[in-house]
């Protein structure tokens, strides 16, 4: 590009100056950003005995498995654990949820949790169900 060429018109340069006082007039400012929700963490557990266990809900659009992590009271007891858990921030809202068990054959199965509240679709589904509150 070669160097800057003044307007043509005296109209074209009225405007010009214009622009000009009104940019010395009013300084731009970038929008303010939008407040992000603050997160809570939110706890999930599945108390049965499985191979592994994971989480989807609608506060991930059901779009992945969340694994849960196993925990254990007495890590060298002799019987497996069956407590398992998770602490996802999630922003205040409702959510559907629903756990997803492996079994120890490596077939998986999408589950409620008798322990929660649940709640069915219109269709008839029933899913876990949670307030989070901030």
């Amino acid at each position: 590009p070669g160097p800057m060429r003044p307007p043509c018109s005296e109209a074209a340069r009225r405007a010009e100056a214009g622009g000009r006082a009104e940019a010395r007039a009013a300084p731009h400012r970038a929008p303010a950003a939008p407040r992000r929700p603050r997160l809570v963490p939110t706890a999930f557990s599945w108390p049965g005995e499985c191979h592994a266990a994971f989480l989807s809900g609608s506060f991930n659009n059901w779009s992945e498995r969340i694994p849960l992590e196993r925990r254990c009271d007495s890590p060298g007891r002799a019987e497996p654990c069956s407590d398992w858990s998770l602490v996802l921030p999630l922003p205040p809202g409702e959510y559907a949820y629903k756990f997803i068990i492996e079994a120890p054959a490596g077939c998986l199965r999408w589950d409620t949790s008798g322990a929660e509240q649940t709640v069915a679709d219109e269709g008839g589904v029933l899913h876990n169900w949670l307030g989070v509150v901030p």
